[in-house]
């Protein structure tokens, strides 16, 4: 992947470099995040309709999260820094921890505030893409929204869900959900 690498004002350059780089990070991993936790949900919820928008979310985010790698690669963007590194092992712990103590609605709906958060995240990514010049990544927000926005509506849509399901809605985990290995025998 070859992208155009503009030239800026010096005075633009740095700043707009600097968030352009923060948000294709943060993108990265939010997008590596819902990989993880959009499964992990979907498997709590087991068949229903909320689980299966999580899946389609997470297969896109997989997507996404590779596609974001190459492009992140091809602009010379610096990995995680070390606040972002602390803030993902963070996230990571309590996904694995402290979302198998609340209940099933209340894990959907973080699940959603995140996804929410990744469009707003495109969106500025998007813009600051196209005043830096890099068109490549304002086109791929623009596909990845095209995707996204859909499955975000569609995974709000299903909220109702819960409401006809209070019992499961205000469920917690299961023992068998805490170690997998149990369920399976």
């Amino acid at each position: 992947m070859c992208l155009h690498v503009p030239q800026l004002e010096a005075s633009k350059t740095s700043a707009q470099m600097r968030l352009l780089a923060s948000l294709c990070r943060e993108l990265l991993m939010a997008e590596r995040a819902v990989a993880r936790s959009c499964p992990r949900e979907a498997e709590r919820l087991g068949s229903s309709p909320p689980a299966v928008v999580l899946r389609a979310v997470a297969g896109h985010a997989t997507d996404a999260a590779i596609e974001l790698a190459l492009l992140r690669d091809a602009c010379d963007i610096p990995l995680l820094s070390l606040p972002e590194r602390v803030v993902l092992f963070l996230s990571r712990a309590r996904g694995s921890v402290l979302d198998r103590l609340l209940p099933k609605q209340l894990t959907y709906r973080a699940r959603l505030a995140e996804l929410h958060r990744g469009v707003d995240t495109v969106r500025l990514l998007r813009s600051t893409a196209r005043v830096t010049g890099y068109l490549e990544i304002a086109d791929w927000c623009d596909s990845w929204l095209g995707v996204r926005g859909p499955l975000l509506e569609l995974s709000g849509e299903e909220l109702s869900w819960f409401a006809e399901n209070p019992a499961r809605a205000m469920a917690r985990a299961t023992h068998s959900e805490w170690n997998p290995a149990l369920a399976r025998g």
